[in-house]
């Protein structure tokens, strides 16, 4: 009996029995658990032993951020995981996030639909192109984030010293393009005069001559270019717009308040 009981215990463990009970055993097999990602827990998790980010850093943040946002279609797990992600916080407003990924690089997130068209709006391959923009990298197929030139905070004093005008005569400026290109009533409230200078100014390889070809080609908003928040000094010195995601199209979906 002894012997017959070994036998059937070795029998058990064949790898051919085992396949033959596999094979009609419906029991279905456990589903594994999905756990929510965190920056904690991807391969190359991001945190300040690791800032500055290299390229491909950069690259697998990116991608993790796609994968969150195709499994969860929701903008609060994109917001806690950068929040988590321990990256330098440089600011927020009412539609993006803004995190630093070295020191060239940022990153602008988007934290609700407003986020997004803005994103869309400012990856614009001309804006490469034109002067006192700040350049932009890459962007999200479904424009949940932008990577973007890193520039320092300007400051008022910052136009004196580098473009030779001082800043509320810069805003005078930027009144007076944007009033002559619009030519209807939708800047009426706007009081400006022609600067002495303008043909020097509009023709300038620098921020004055940019924000002329900027606004004449895009027909921004005026508000947010009279804003000091507006504007940053980037890796080379220059003073540049940092923020061109407010076209009218997005002002006018998302900002203008609708009377009837």
């Amino acid at each position: 009996m002894s012997n017959f009981r070994a036998y059937l215990e070795s029998m058990e463990q064949s790898p051919t029995v085992q396949a033959a009970t596999n094979l009609y055993d419906n029991t279905p097999e456990p589903k594994p658990v999905v756990q929510e990602p965190t920056a904690q827990n991807i391969a190359t998790a991001v945190s300040h032993n690791q800032f500055p980010l290299d390229d491909k850093q950069i690259n697998d943040l990116c991608c993790e951020l796609e994968s969150i946002w195709k499994r969860r279609r929701q903008f609060a797990p994109l917001v806690r995981y950068m929040r988590q992600s321990g990256l330098p916080y440089i600011a927020s407003g009412s539609s993006r996030m803004v995190f630093k990924l070295n020191d060239k690089k940022v990153i602008k997130l988007a934290k609700n639909i407003k986020g997004i068209d803005q994103n869309e709006t400012e990856a614009d391959y001309v804006l490469n192109q034109t002067e006192g923009i700040a350049q932009w990298y890459g962007v999200s197929n479904d424009g949940i984030w932008i990577v973007s030139e890193f520039c320092q905070k300007a400051r008022q004093s910052d136009f004196k010293r580098l473009l030779g005008i001082s800043f509320a005569d810069y805003v005078n400026y930027v009144n007076y393009i944007v009033k002559e290109r619009s030519g209807n009533n939708r800047t009426w409230y706007i009081h400006a005069t022609r600067p002495e200078n303008f043909e020097e100014y509009a023709e300038a390889e620098n921020l004055l001559g940019g924000i002329n070809n900027y606004i004449g080609n895009w027909d921004p908003p005026p508000g947010d270019l009279c804003r000091i928040s507006s504007y940053g000094i980037n890796t080379d010195g220059e003073l540049v717009l940092v923020d061109t995601g407010l076209s009218n199209s997005v002002y006018e979906n998302h900002y203008h308040k609708r009377r009837f």
